[in-house]
């Protein structure tokens, strides 16, 4: 399953990812018109049904005009989140202004749309996030096991680089300041480099990354 998505071209990415915002677009406007009601169908959202093929038709083309179909799934990161809350506040925006400029103004509910947004945000965050981490899991089994030497910014920003990757899983990481040994770095525990050797046979690694500044390199040598 994996390797049928990664092999898509990008149109056919960015086809599935706006087929899937499209359908939790309508979702939320549904869920909107319920949280604030509490019925499941509102007579409210009869009179503005319209609203569940416009807001897609409109948010779609925000989405994409904001660049969140240009951002890579695994390397999802601020730029993302930022586009992300912008579409979704113009999302809303749009909403408000669709039922002013209607002759249906008069009782609909200006929560509505705020309700909208918040949910519309949550939702495409989340299943970015559920995505990106299946991703991650389903790469899991073929990566390699590899060591980090250094426990500092720099192998905090390899191991987040590696587990994006894919090819590689980071098992553990090693580092000579003692303050550092037995914390946890993102998902590894932190290790005194006496015990690399153990290390590399409990795991079955062949490979140990560097992740220190060449002064301290130097110094390890």
């Amino acid at each position: 399953m994996r390797s049928q998505l990664t092999g898509l071209t990008r149109w056919k990415k960015q086809a599935l990812a706006m087929t899937a915002d499209g359908a939790l677009v309508v979702l939320m406007v549904w869920l909107a018109f319920v949280l604030r009601l509490g019925v499941v169908w509102p007579p409210m959202l009869e009179a503005y049904a319209w609203l569940l093929v416009a807001m897609p038709l409109v948010t779609l083309p925000i989405f994409r005009f904001m660049g969140i179909y240009r951002t890579v799934v695994r390397q999802i990161g601020n730029h993302f989140l930022h586009a992300a809350l912008k579409s979704v506040v113009l999302s809303t925006l749009c909403m408000a202004l669709f039922v002013f400029l209607s002759n249906e103004v008069f009782g609909f509910s200006r929560s509505v749309p705020v309700i909208y947004g918040m949910l519309l945000i949550a939702a495409i965050g989340l299943l970015r996030m559920l995505l990106q981490s299946w991703f991650v899991v389903s790469a899991g089994s073929d990566s390699k096991p590899v060591i980090i030497y250094g426990a500092g910014e720099a192998g905090s920003q390899l191991q987040a680089a590696l587990r994006v990757s894919g090819g590689y899983k980071v098992v553990a990481h090693v580092d000579d300041d003692p303050s550092m040994w037995r914390t946890v770095l993102g998902e590894c525990s932190v290790h005194d480099p006496s015990r690399i050797r153990k290390l590399v046979l409990r795991n079955r690694c062949r490979e140990i990354f560097l992740a220190i500044p060449s002064s301290s390199a130097a110094s390890t040598s």
